[in-house]
């Protein structure tokens, strides 16, 4: 790749996924505040705060140690650049609006429309587990009537009672069961808590919404995916980064999380820059 393409590379990041990610991150947000307006209730979310404490953000030095590391590391992969000044200010630019609206979407708003895809998600399975009892319990009460059309009264009884024991089972289960919010409680959550090493036991079983937990875990997921470009290390990457940036979010705050992300992203550039210069 040549220098000019990188710098290419660069100006169609800024102007096609950048502008155009905030863009739909403000319709996504008038959506949000429309369901608040709905459903005041649905999506409580008390992480946002313009009071910063600037000692919480130096609580995260091992993230900026990583960040320097890595940074360091992606300086193998740079050439000599004559248009390594060009390529600073618009990585810079890039990393600062990439905090911003990654933070306020993947630990804010988006985390609400995670919410509701499991809500209607849990609603169809719960429905569905529903009909595996009704359907037959249906079926049998059909042919508990033709018998007793046919004036077999105990077999009749018989399979009249079982149809609509299978019935009122279906419906229990359909009404009482939430299997998409079981799966995340007694599955998904401890999967995710062990492979992390129980490094966010405090997200997963702090005390927080779990049903938010459910949606955020969604939602990092979504941000993980943004980033398969970058291969299956960077794919790792992001998906522990943005449990790191939850953490921050529901222990400090969403401002806390987007400095986290901005600074992380700043880095790059920085050394990068820096690595240009050397080798100039």
């Amino acid at each position: 790749m040549s220098a000019f393409n990188e710098l290419e590379r660069y100006q169609k990041i800024f102007i096609i996924s950048q502008l155009g990610n905030i863009a739909f991150l403000a319709v996504a947000g008038l959506g949000v505040w429309f369901i608040e307006f709905l459903r005041p209730s649905f999506f409580n979310y008390p992480y946002f705060s313009w009071n910063i404490n600037w000692g919480d953000v130096f609580l995260f030095w091992p993230l900026f140690l990583y960040g320097f590391v890595m940074a360091a590391l992606s300086c193998l992969a740079i050439f000599k650049s004559n248009q390594k000044n060009e390529i600073f200010a618009l990585g810079v630019v890039i990393s600062v609006l990439a905090g911003i609206w990654e933070e306020l979407g993947f630990r804010a708003v988006f985390i609400c429309y995670a919410m509701i895809g499991l809500l209607f998600l849990n609603f169809f399975l719960s429905f569905g587990a529903g009909l595996v009892g009704v359907i037959p319990g249906i079926i049998i009460i059909g042919l508990g009537a033709y018998f007793f059309y046919e004036s077999k009264d105990i077999t009749a009884a018989v399979l009249l009672g079982g149809g609509l024991f299978l019935g009122w089972m279906g419906l229990s289960w359909g009404i009482d069961t939430d299997p998409v919010y079981w799966f995340y409680r007694v599955a998904v959550v401890p999967l995710i808590n062990f492979v992390t090493v129980g490094q966010f036991e405090s997200v997963f079983y702090g005390g927080h919404d779990p049903f938010f937990i459910f949606g955020a875990i969604v939602a990092n997921a979504w941000f993980r995916e943004g980033h398969k470009y970058q291969g299956i290390a960077g794919v790792i990457n992001s998906w522990v980064f943005g449990f790191v940036m939850l953490y921050a979010t529901v222990t400090y705050g969403l401002l806390i999380a987007v400095i986290l992300h901005v600074v992380y992203d700043l880095e790059f550039n920085f050394v990068q820059y820096g690595c240009r210069r050397f080798i100039q």
